[in-house]
């Protein structure tokens, strides 16, 4: 797949795989409890006596599990929007510097050289590691405001998850990516890819959204859902153009 023909699918659905097991009746039952009250009901009768308690044991334990997760789901949801408010401001300046609309300054060059000196002392192989020798008081000046060229298009070719997916076609148009923004909410996240004016589409953002579901304690994602990109006129990079061949004349 293309990054961007993954960009431009707007629903698909993905088969969740599902890693806990449960005991067989324990199965049926949560299924006829939900599709077929009166056949769950036979069925419960049709348990031997010390089967049909076991049962009821596991039901009891299914809710008392059920409670803790919606509490553990309402702190994690706290949790992150706690961070979130912290991760912002420290996102919007990484934004501006790549941008070019603001110099770094010489405190967080000092604060990056340390993290990277340090990371290279940590390392096992500390030659490859190592960072190179920055200029910092050159560094805060006017040339600096040009930014960092194609920041995210360079990420997204060095991440594992996303690196196997680019393809030559899709790098111009992801020179234009200006942010990558992630939201979270109990149901969903998303991921926004913001765009600098470009000849390719009218859109200045692309919004992938995950659905996301818990079903019997197993976290998957349910739908995918994407923008429609508003390509203009001829610049869709994810149709293949074929050239005409022109008939020689007899």
């Amino acid at each position: 797949y293309s990054f961007c023909t993954l960009l431009v699918k707007g629903h698909q659905k993905r088969k969740k795989k599902k890693t806990a097991k449960m005991d067989r009746e324990q199965e049926i039952m949560k299924y006829l409890m939900a599709h077929d009250p009166e056949l769950y009901k036979k069925f419960m009768k049709s348990l031997p006596p010390k089967v049909f308690g076991r049962v009821r044991a596991l039901q009891g334990l299914e809710e008392e599990h059920k409670e803790h997760r919606l509490e553990f789901e309402k702190e994690l949801s706290e949790l992150k929007a706690k961070y979130a408010a912290l991760y912002k401001p420290l996102f919007d300046q990484r934004k501006a510097i790549v941008a070019g609309q603001e110099v770094a300054t010489v405190e967080q060059m000092e604060k990056g050289k340390a993290y990277m000196e340090k990371k290279a002392i940590d390392s096992d192989d500390e030659e490859d590691d190592k960072p190179p020798a920055v200029d910092i008081t050159m560094s805060v000046s006017e040339k600096a405001k040009e930014g960092i060229p194609n920041f995210w298009l360079t990420v997204l070719e060095n991440h594992p998850l996303t690196k196997e997916m680019i393809q030559e076609w899709d790098k111009p148009v992801l020179e234009k990516v200006t942010d990558v923004v992630l939201e979270e909410d109990a149901a969903s996240f998303r991921l926004i890819f913001e765009f600098a004016a470009n000849e390719y589409f009218e859109n200045d953002k692309l919004i992938k959204t995950y659905v996301t579901e818990i079903d019997n304690g197993v976290y998957g994602v349910k739908d995918i859902l994407g923008d429609e990109i508003q390509w203009k006129e001829g610049k869709d990079v994810t149709v293949k153009k074929e050239k005409k061949k022109q008939k020689s004349g007899k």
